[in-house]
């Protein structure tokens, strides 16, 4: 057995405090690539909140229109008659689609409070919209008001029906859309659990943030002054 003063000893020492520099060396590195790196796509989307991918399945009439998707915004239509169109500028907006007859409406109404307090500061402008025939004896902009989400609300009105995407969604569903009305990201349903609730609120909240940023840096646009590559010969 060597003595601890031997100079074999010294060496492992030395190789074991080495290493757990280069450990700690290499913690601080992985930390500061994270901060440093951009924000990733809506392809990348944390999911440590609420895993939304169930309820957005092919195989569900109800998960909602598919990204790309285009809503014609002139159909949604506040009390006024102003379109929603009219108001948007080049950040995107959040819809929060509601309507009269759904019970869930009125129980998820903290959890669509919670999304609006949080993306509105972002800049991201948030709007109650119903897309669904509603009955005359209920009028959609006071039943908007009364649960209290404290946005401003939009009716789908006109001849021409909303695709069948939007008509067999559910009810509440949040949407993001472009100024020109294509759909960027959707979180259909909620649910009568407050904590469940709570993080599917926190969960829209940061994809909205992400997909926000992302459009904001221009990181799916080619800059103004560039042009595609040639393509092969």
């Amino acid at each position: 057995m060597r003595s601890p003063g031997s100079p074999y000893s010294k060496f492992l020492a030395g190789v074991i405090a080495g290493a757990i520099i280069a450990l700690v060396v290499a913690g601080v590195i992985v930390k500061v690539v994270r901060r440093q790196s951009p924000p990733p796509g809506p392809a990348l989307l944390l999911r440590q909140g609420f895993d939304f991918k169930a309820l957005r399945s092919e195989n569900l009439i109800w998960r909602g229109p598919a990204l790309g998707e285009k809503i014609d915004l002139t159909r949604l239509k506040a009390s006024d008659g102003s379109e929603l169109g009219q108001l948007l500028g080049k950040q995107p907006v959040m819809l929060a689609s509601i309507n009269p007859t759904c019970a869930m409406c009125s129980v998820a109404k903290d959890e669509m409070q919670f999304v609006r307090e949080h993306v509105v500061p972002a800049g991201v402008q948030y709007y109650a919209v119903c897309f669904r025939p509603v009955d005359s004896i209920s009028n959609f902009y006071e039943y908007a008001n009364s649960i209290g989400i404290a946005a401003p609300t939009f009716e789908w009105q006109g001849e021409v029906a909303p695709p069948l995407s939007i008509l067999d969604m559910t009810v509440p569903s949040h949407l993001l859309i472009a100024q020109d009305g294509t759909v960027l990201q959707v979180w259909p349903g909620s649910s009568n659990e407050k904590e469940v609730r709570q993080r599917m609120g926190s969960q829209i909240v940061d994809d909205t943030l992400i997909v926000s940023e992302v459009l904001r840096l221009g990181a799916f646009n080619l800059p103004s002054n560039s042009k595609p590559p040639a393509k092969p010969q």
